[in-house]
């Protein structure tokens, strides 16, 4: 929980100005999640409907927003990883391999995984499921 003062807040409450910092902007977004759970009801199931809301939003925000943002950048600077061999080559060849999409499918998927083991497995059957696709988007692109 970000500790901004009481004035900020009390700013910030009222609509008096937007947030300028993040821990305001933390704030903005915690109070609203405050409200939505005080009028839905607190229990598990809001709990974690509102921690899957939040990575959804992490999740497409860094699919719209940092992916493109990245892959302009290793346009204008150059790419400090090398493609693993045989993904280029098989991509060249066939054409039917769209090597974008299969670069942010496999890194949504890495995430989701950290995200699942950081959890503890708790979601077992679809944290096995993500692996397998993973393995399959590995194999297909000639990774594994």
């Amino acid at each position: 929980m970000p500790y901004i003062t009481q004035d900020a807040r009390k700013e910030l409450d009222n609509n008096e100005r937007k947030p300028d910092a993040l821990g305001e902007l933390n704030y903005e977004i915690t109070m609203l999640i405050k409200d939505y759970l005080d009028r839905q009801g607190h229990g598990y199931r809001n709990y974690a409907g509102v921690i899957g809301m939040l990575e959804t939003i992490i999740l497409e925000y860094y699919r719209r927003v940092v992916v493109p943002y990245e892959q302009e950048k290793i346009r204008e600077n150059g790419d400090i990883f090398k493609m693993p061999s045989g993904l280029e080559k098989q991509t060249q060849t066939t054409g039917t391999i769209n090597i974008e999409r299969l670069k942010n499918i496999y890194t949504r998927l890495n995430i989701a995984y950290d995200q699942f083991e950081y959890l503890g497995g708790s979601f077992k059957p679809f944290y096995d499921g993500i692996i397998e696709l993973a393995n399959f988007i590995k194999e297909l692109a000639g990774l594994k």
